[in-house]
């Protein structure tokens, strides 16, 4: 997934939408595009998370 469709991607996200385009443009670019296998867990219950993740699919 490339900037351009990461971009595109945040912008469908209604938490996200109130923000200006350039804003939602700086998230992108801090955005680390990851995948996992079914089965992997993303987040643990009462384990700490340095982040957000959004859920594309899946």
């Amino acid at each position: 997934m490339d900037r351009e469709e990461v971009t595109k991607f945040l912008g469908q996200v209604p938490l996200l939408q109130c923000l200006p385009g350039s804003s939602i443009r700086r998230i992108a670019e801090a955005v680390q595009v990851k995948h996992y296998e079914p089965g992997d867990y993303i987040a643990r219950e009462g384990e700490p998370v340095d982040g957000l993740c959004i859920i594309l699919d899946g």
